[in-house]
């Protein structure tokens, strides 16, 4: 049991620092289009 919680918290760990970046990503590509449209 202790060993799979444990290959839980790495999948988690690794799933946020994935998902971090993206999301990063996302807001400034979000960010940038709504900077560069035309008013």
């Amino acid at each position: 049991m202790p060993k799979q919680s444990a290959g839980f918290a790495l999948a988690a760990h690794s799933w946020d620092n994935y998902l971090e970046p993206a999301l990063l990503l996302h807001r400034l590509d979000v960010l940038s289009t709504l900077w560069l449209e035309p008013k």
